[in-house]
């Protein structure tokens, strides 16, 4: 009986969490079509949002 010494450090991370997430998706056709979809809309709006940044301080710095 006496005293027991403990591990040191982190506790090494399990193989099944990598597994997980390098695990590939299978995209049909019509679901990869509609991310593009959503992609070349959010790229539209994200654009639209800059020029108007871009407006609005460019306004605010003429005043």
């Amino acid at each position: 009986m006496g005293l027991t010494p403990k591990p040191k450090g982190r506790k090494s991370v399990s193989n099944s969490n990598k597994t997980k997430s390098t695990s590939k998706v299978n995209l049909q056709d019509d679901d990869y079509a509609k991310l593009l979809k959503r992609l070349a809309y959010l790229e539209a709006e994200n654009d639209y949002l800059k020029k108007l940044d871009a407006l609005i301080r460019q306004k605010e710095q003429n005043k």
